[in-house]
């Protein structure tokens, strides 16, 4: 099947529109026979591992300016419905037809939004919809700012605009409030068609009420230009009645579409007419849900006897119309993003900086912890001299402050998965390339990593290490954190589950921090099956840098009760160990700490900017690896390969 990449008509903002009274808000009715604007004929669904139908032959529209509700039991297919809608199924074949504003797309193929809570908790509502807006539109500071101010009094939202949409710490916005923020989000991108997954869940009856009430006038100022496809699992007939048709889903698949008029006339001919006093919906999903449908019900196939049925019909009829109408029009060019590479990038980093600058979990607890961290290992090893007596000490102060400038970016990956998935969801909406996202990242990353010296400059003095060494020394550290924190973040594009991700970097840290690297035992006893996880540690490579810059400032002095002078003066022996140091020419026998370093640890002689160098290309590594992740999704670049599905672009659509 051919793809088609739909072209939105109607170009024309929605956001500075006037709001119409309340009586001008037409009927549903007047919607129902309106053109349409996304239209879905016979999609099924099939399960790649089972071979399962999961939906068979479900078909259905949304017309210009309305809004389509998909009305179902649990576990009845409305979410897995949606998704087919957008190709985000996974592990699963989707065929059938799918038109969108005159343009037919493979549904296989097409790619729409998920409207979801990824809001960021620390910004407030109208920086969410004035950052969303920027990355999206091409307008300038003054234009976003009114059409923002606009959108948020449409959505109610005035006495609001300037709160935080909240976080774990601090309480922000109710749930109804960051529905229509999310839906806001999704508008200033002038989307044809918005998915809303259950957005009357965890709503009281009022709220839910509110909420679809301000989804229907939004669609109905559009003027054609936006619909609504929203799932609900139980709506109350308030809510019902604003809905231009229903798609009602069985446990067996699909039972009806059309107008709530309809509806009733469909279950009365069949010998089911719904009750006095009990909401309609209530007493269709009695029926047919078959988990627990009893009597003359059980015995009926409303699935069946829709597709034979006089609606289902006019609905094919109308769905055929569309499709023959659209396979007419030509295609035309489709630009993904309406904003350029540099202003996606600008904004980005905005955004980035406003997190970390507003967040305590973030950067301002690893700074905390990284200052007392680096307080405690200056107690512990509190002015150190280059002495044979504490040979080991000096080493084991540079492998705390190794350790100190790595492990501290546990703390950050709560932060990452959620923002692995934000990105995720933000992408697949079209808000922004990967590269303008990959790019701002990394260079806030690289400003908020500064936050990391002033604990190990603690440390390094209070040890009483050489202060000739320093600047080196500081610079190494602050590469180490940055490819630390890009080991992290590669490691938890594996995962988007947050508790995954805590202990597969955890796992890794301490595989290639501590077993692999010689700070147990020499460098050089590491076992030769597992030696070469030495290349890919930035522990390791970070260790041999750090101790060479340190070591070639410091001398030891065999004058010493622990070591015995010979040859002449010219080298001299640790009592009861089998090294040989050479002395320095010209002093009592002083030993340089360089050859102490390779001669008791067992280090590699590699010259320290080679060390440095390798630690440098590490955290390229793993930057790169990143990026290549964040534009092949590990599970969904797998999926593709397995079942031979191209990636397209659906820019007009959200979910």
């Amino acid at each position: 099947m051919a793809l088609r990449r739909g072209l939105k008509k109607g170009a024309s903002s929605r956001l500075g529109r006037e709001r119409p009274s309340a009586g001008s808000l037409q009927p549903a009715d007047a919607f129902a026979d309106g053109p349409l604007m996304l239209g879905f004929r016979d999609l099924t669904i099939v399960d790649a591992k089972s071979q399962r139908t999961l939906l068979h032959d479900v078909s259905g529209f949304v017309v210009k300016g309305g809004v389509t509700g998909i009305i179902g039991p649990s576990s009845s297919g409305k979410t897995l419905l949606m998704k087919a809608l957008a190709g985000r199924v996974e592990h699963a074949y989707c065929t059938g037809d799918v038109v969108l504003d005159g343009r037919v797309l493979d549904p296989a193929h097409s790619r729409v939004a998920f409207e979801d809570d990824q809001l960021v908790g620390v910004l407030t509502l109208r920086e969410s919809l004035e950052l969303s807006m920027q990355l999206r539109r091409n307008v300038t500071r003054a234009e976003c700012a009114e059409a923002v101010k606009t959108l948020i009094h449409d959505l109610e939202l005035s006495h609001v605009a300037d709160n935080a949409i909240g976080t774990v710490l601090k309480r922000g916005l109710s749930g109804g409030q960051k529905r229509r923020t999310s839906v806001g989000v999704e508008l200033v991108a002038n989307s044809s068609v918005i998915f809303i997954d259950e957005p009357t869940s965890g709503l009281d009856a009022a709220a839910a009420l509110h909420l679809m009430t301000h989804l229907r006038e939004l669609a109905r100022r559009s003027n054609g230009a936006l619909s609504f496809i929203v799932s609900i699992q139980q709506p109350s007939l308030a809510i019902l009645r604003l809905l231009d048709h229903m798609l009602l889903l069985g446990r067996s698949g699909m039972v009806f579409f059309g107008t709530l008029p309809e509806a009733r006339t469909h279950f009365t001919e069949l010998g089911f007419p719904p009750p006095h006093g009990q909401p309609p919906t209530d007493f269709y999903l009695s029926l047919t849900d078959t988990t627990f449908v009893q009597g003359r019900a059980a015995l009926v196939d409303f699935d069946a006897y829709f597709h034979e049925s006089s609606t289902s019909q006019q609905l094919h009829h109308r769905l055929r119309a569309a499709i023959r109408a659209a396979e007419n029009a030509e295609d035309g060019p489709a630009p993904i993003f309406e904003t350029s590479g540099w202003s996606q990038f600008k904004t980005l980093l905005r955004r980035n900086m406003l997190i970390a600058y507003r967040d305590p979990t973030l950067y301002y607890l690893q700074l905390f912890l990284h200052a007392l961290y680096g307080f405690l290992i200056g107690i512990v090893f509190f002015q150190l001299t280059p002495s044979f007596a504490r040979v080991n000490d000096i080493f084991s102060a540079i492998t705390w402050l190794v350790f100190l400038q790595t492990y501290v970016h546990i703390f950050k990956v709560h932060y990452l998965a959620q923002s692995n998935k934000r990105f995720h969801h933000e992408y697949a909406n079209k808000m922004y390339g990967v590269f303008p996202y990959w790019c701002a990242e990394a260079l806030a990353t690289a400003i908020c990593s500064l936050v990391f010296l002033p604990g190990f400059t603690i440390a390094y003095f209070m040890i009483g290490l050489p202060g000739p060494a320093f600047g080196t020394t500081l610079l190494f550290s602050y590469v180490l954190a940055l490819a630390s924190e890009g080991m992290i973040h590669f490691i938890t594009q594996f995962s988007r589950e947050a508790a995954y991700a805590v202990v597969a970097a955890q796992s890794a840290l301490l595989f290639v921090c501590v077993f692999t690297t010689g700070s147990l035992i020499a460098e050089s006893n590491v076992p030769g099956w597992w030696v070469w996880v030495q290349e890919i540690s930035c522990f390791a490579h970070s260790s041999r840098a750090i101790a060479d810059s340190v070591l070639d400032e410091l001398t030891y002095s065999c004058v010493s009760p622990v070591t015995t002078i010979i040859n002449n003066a010219t080298h001299c022996v640790l009592n009861n160990q089998p090294f040989l140091l050479p002395c320095i020419p010209g002093t009592n026998c002083d030993v340089r700490g360089l050859d102490v370093l390779h001669t008791f640890k067992g280090m590699r002689d590699t010259p320290m900017w080679m060390s440095f160098l390798y630690l440098v290309l590490l955290s390229l590594f793993f930057r790169l690896g990143t990026l290549v992740l964040y534009r092949f999704p590990f599970r969904r670049f797998w999926l593709q390969r397995l079942q031979g599905w191209t990636t397209s672009t659906l820019r007009d659509m959200v979910f």
